[in-house]
C-alpha cells in the first residue's frame, strides 16, 4: 500500500496546546502507533493509498519552529514502501521553505492543468456556442519540441486542422508530415501570427512575447496559457487561462480531515492524490509532455470521480465555463 503525509494547520483552538505539546513525542513510536490523535490520525483513501494526517500548530511562531524540528524528525520515518513523503499545502511550503521531509503540491508540473487540456478547450467551445468541429485552433510552439508534439497529438482527434507558429518551420517539417501520415490530421506551419486574427483557442507553449512580439489576436479568442508571456503583452490578449480549479469526489471528501481540506485547494489535494496512487514522481519532469501519460491521467481523473469546475486566468477567465 501506498503511503503519504498531509501537513495541514491546526485551525481548531482548542486543539492548539495539545498539538504544540504531542508534536514531537509520537515521531520516534513509528507511523503505525496513532496514540496522539490530536496531533496525528490516518485514514485509507483507497484500497492502495493511505494517508497520515499531521496537524502542525498554527501561529507563525510555533509553527515554523514545528516546521524545522519535525521535517527533521520525520525525513527518517519510512511506510510501508519506503520514505514517507509529506505534503505541505503551497502556500505554507513557499512561505516557510522547511528542509527535511516536507515538499510542495506537485503543481511545478502543472500536471491537471495539462492532462485536462481537451476538457478545457470542450469547456471554452460550449462557453462560446461554438462547436468543435467549428474552432479554429493555433498552437504557438515553446522550447520542448515534445510539447508540441504531445500537443498536436492530442488534438488529433478533437479538431479538422490545426495551425501551428514556429520560428523554424522546416526543423519541424518532417515530424509534422508524421503527424499527419499517423492521424491524417492536417497541419499548417507558419512562421508568422496572421492566423491568430482568426482564433477561436490559441495554445501557448512558450512562443507568444519570446519568439513572436508582434501579434494580434482575435478579441474573442481564449488563450491557454502553458507557457510564460511577459507583462508588457498582457494587454494584446484578451482572455488567459492559466490553471483550473478541480472538485474531489464526495467520498474522498468524507475521509479527509476537515483542516487538510481548510488548508489545501481542491486542485493541490487532486494532484496529491493522483500523482501518489498511480506513481508520478514531482519534479521530474521526464515524461511531462508525454501524449499517453497525460491521456493516461485524463482518464483516471475522471473514473475516480473528480470534476474539471472552472478555469483560472486573467482578463475574466476566471470564471466557471460550462460544466466539464
Amino acid at each position: 500500500m501506498k503511503e503519504i503525509g498531509l501537513a495541514c494547520l491546526a485551525y481548531d483552538q482548542e486543539r492548539q496546546a495539545s498539538v504544540k505539546r504531542k508534536l514531537f513525542s509520537w515521531a520516534f513510536r513509528g507511523l503505525k502507533k496513532t496514540g496522539h490523535g490530536e496531533f496525528f490520525s490516518a485514514r485509507e483513501l483507497y484500497e492502495d493509498l493511505r494517508v497520515y494526517f499531521i496537524r502542525l500548530p498554527q501561529s507563525p511562531k510555533d509553527l515554523k519552529k514545528a516546521l524545522k524540528k519535525a521535517g527533521k524528525l520525520m525525513a527518517g520515518i519510512g511506510g510501508e514502501t519506503g520514505p514517507l513523503p509529506v505534503f505541505l499545502p503551497l502556500s505554507v511550503y513557499e512561505a516557510y521553505r522547511p528542509e527535511g521531509a516536507f515538499r510542495p503540491p506537485y503543481g511545478d508540473m502543472k500536471l491537471l492543468f495539462r492532462s485536462l487540456l481537451i476538457d478545457i478547450i470542450n469547456a471554452i467551445s460550449r462557453d462560446k456556442g461554438i462547436r468543435l468541429e467549428d474552432m479554429n485552433i493555433a498552437v504557438v510552439q515553446g522550447e520542448a519540441a515534445e510539447e508540441l508534439h504531445s500537443t498536436v497529438q492530442r488534438l488529433s482527434a478533437l479538431v479538422k486542422y490545426l495551425d501551428i507558429i514556429t520560428p523554424d518551420k522546416e526543423s519541424l517539417r518532417d515530424s509534422i508530415d508524421r503527424v499527419l501520415f499517423d492521424t491524417g490530421l492536417p497541419v499548417v506551419l507558419r512562421e508568422e501570427t496572421g492566423c491568430l486574427k482568426k482564433a477561436h483557442i490559441v495554445i501557448n507553449l512558450g512562443g507568444l512575447g519570446k519568439y513572436f512580439t508582434r501579434f494580434r489576436i482575435n478579441p474573442e479568442a481564449v488563450v491557454v496559457n502553458y507557457g510564460s508571456i511577459p507583462a508588457r503583452f498582457l494587454s494584446l490578449i484578451p482572455a488567459i487561462v492559466e490553471g483550473i480549479e478541480v472538485a474531489l469526489p464526495k467520498e474522498i471528501i468524507s475521509k479527509l480531515d476537515k483542516n487538510v481540506l481548510r488548508c489545501y485547494t481542491g486542485l493541490e489535494l487532486a494532484e496529491i492524490i493522483l500523482c501518489s496512487r498511480y506513481g508520478i514522481k514531482s519534479s521530474e519532469n521526464k515524461g511531462v509532455y508525454d501524449a499517453g501519460l497525460l491521456e493516461g491521467i485524463s482518464r483516471v481523473f475522471k473514473k475516480d470521480g473528480y470534476r474539471l469546475t472552472g478555469l483560472t486566468g486573467r482578463h475574466g477567465a476566471h470564471r466557471v465555463m460550462g460544466k466539464a
